[in-house]
């Protein structure tokens, strides 16, 4: 399939599509987890492979992904394809919503085993930045 100018949609059929365009170096997959909760291993892979292709020609990806949705083994294999893999916990304590990001897995460095707290408030995101152990 083809669209604007010199930009031609990549996957297979019309069960989903990826813009390519030279210009684009940042793409966001938002509700990628619902979308494979009933797909077929294969589906998945082909899925990963279409994104890895991406990747290759220096286009960077944010997926978030609901792991509860996907399944551990779907869950993993994503993981595993991922340079950096950051999780979002959200626990309920009395009166309070208590939120960490977790820095799984990034590119080229450690797995951290520190949590980040933060709060979201009027002002947008606040980060805590005394440390916490996981």
């Amino acid at each position: 399939m083809t669209g604007r100018g010199s930009q031609k949609l990549l996957g297979m059929g019309q069960r989903y599509a990826m813009r390519d365009n030279s210009e684009i170096d940042l793409v966001i997959i938002d509700g990628l987890s619902v979308y494979l909760y009933d797909k077929t291993v294969r589906e998945v892979i082909d899925i990963v492979k279409l994104i890895v292709t991406q990747v290759r020609q220096k286009r960077a990806f944010i997926v978030p992904l609901e792991k509860s949705i996907l399944g551990e083994r779907t869950s993993s294999y994503l993981k595993a394809h991922a340079d950096s893999v950051i999780v979002v916990r959200s626990e309920i304590s009395a009166d309070r919503v208590l939120r960490t990001l977790q820095l799984q897995k990034m590119r080229n460095t450690y797995p951290s085993d520190k949590l980040v707290k933060f709060t979201l408030d009027e002002n947008g995101i606040q980060v805590d930045t005394r440390e916490f152990l996981g």
